[in-house]
């Protein structure tokens, strides 16, 4: 074998052995003009094995186009003969316009093996106040289930403002858009700030940021590759080349996904 096929090989091995079980995996809307094709749901969950993906926990891009109630189930009905995909549904001040409607929709999801939750206030164009969505943040932190917000959702400091109101309410913070590069100041307050504060590792590209704020027992970074619209290896490369322990590498893998 050559020197280049040698490394491949290694940097599979090393992928593979840290188990990976992708916390931020998605299904796009199917008539978008892009590059990628995916109009299969079924090849996009099937092509997780490519990249060395075990597990992972699927949202549904549709929700932000048609409702999230109509996402969220079609999200349901993709994943549900699949026992290696969990879901992420995306939440709204719709499902809490009743007593006990909340309540409802999240018992429904949590019997679907729902890991986390979504919200997108900008495009759903709701308040993270809350007099708007406190029921359901209260909610997730009482039942223990993180949420995932992209930074060009939402404010740094409302991201601040949420994670001290609900400390037990784990926030996973994601890049899109804008590269995660342009806002290290402001990761590394947060995390250092708000032990309740986790990063998703797609765009996280500086590997002294995760080096200053890595410890064995207080990882913030989480597997969150954007897969199938960004390449998996973008995600690996940064923890299988990275300079933390193996511990580490493994929680970031598949460690936080496991213990939520």
């Amino acid at each position: 074998m050559s020197e280049v096929s040698n490394k491949v090989a290694e940097y599979r091995a090393a992928v593979k052995a840290l188990k990976p079980f992708d916390l931020s995996c998605c299904f796009p809307v199917r008539d978008q003009n892009t590059l990628g094709d995916f109009h299969d749901r079924e090849k996009i969950i099937a092509d997780l094995s490519k990249f060395g993906i075990e597990k992972a926990v699927f949202w549904n891009m549709e929700c932000l186009y048609i409702s999230p109630e109509r996402g969220n189930e079609d999200l349901i009905e993709l994943t549900k003969n699949h026992p290696n995909c969990y879901i992420c549904p995306v939440l709204a001040p719709d499902l809490d316009l009743e007593p006990g409607m909340l309540d409802k929709y999240l018992d429904h999801y949590a019997e679907h093996r729902m890991k986390a939750a979504r919200m997108f206030p900008a495009t759903l164009k709701h308040s993270m106040d809350d007099w708007a969505v406190g029921n359901i943040l209260s909610a997730l932190e009482k039942r223990g289930i993180p949420l995932i917000l992209w930074h060009t959702q939402v404010s740094w400091e409302k991201i601040a403002d949420i994670a001290a109101k609900y400390p037990k309410l784990k926030l996973v913070i994601e890049a899109i858009d804008k590269k995660m590069l342009y806002h290290s100041k402001n990761q590394y307050k947060l995390i250092k700030a708000f032990k309740n504060v986790y990063f998703g590792s797609y765009n996280l590209a500086q590997y002294s940021f995760l080096d200053a704020v890595d410890t064995e027992h207080d990882c913030r970074m989480v597997l969150a590759t954007n897969y199938p619209v960004s390449d998996p290896n973008m995600s690996f490369g940064i923890i299988t080349e990275g300079h933390f322990s193996d511990k580490t590498k493994a929680f970031i893998c598949h460690g936080f996904t496991e213990s939520i």
